[in-house]
């Protein structure tokens, strides 16, 4: 007959493993997180032009340079970014805006 050594390792012991066991997926996770983000972003926003408010108005929304803050830029979450104190458009989440944004009759 054969017995099975059976060792029970103290409380202390048991939640060193667990802390051990724990930061190890948590590098894991943050490691695969890390990864997705770097992925998602790149993608989103590989080749985007940063646009002023004059090629924005001409190549994007067809309006005159003038008519930009009262036609779109005043709008609700209508998306700009600040480059140094110049207002620049990201021609990507300028698009992005214009198609959430449609309205239907």
């Amino acid at each position: 007959m054969s017995s099975v050594l059976q060792l029970k390792p103290d409380e202390e012991t048991q939640n060193g493993l667990m802390n051990l066991i724990a930061k190890q997926v948590s590098n894991m996770l943050a490691d695969t997180i890390k990864k997705i983000v770097k992925q998602v972003f790149s993608e989103e926003y590989q080749h985007d032009e940063l646009l002023d408010k004059k090629t924005l108005a001409k190549e994007v929304l067809h309006c005159d340079p003038g008519s930009v803050d009262e036609l779109f830029a005043t709008q609700h979450g209508f998306p700009y970014m600040l480059k140094g104190s110049r207002i620049v458009y990201s021609r990507k989440a300028v698009e992005k805006w214009i198609a959430d944004n449609q309205r239907y009759f």
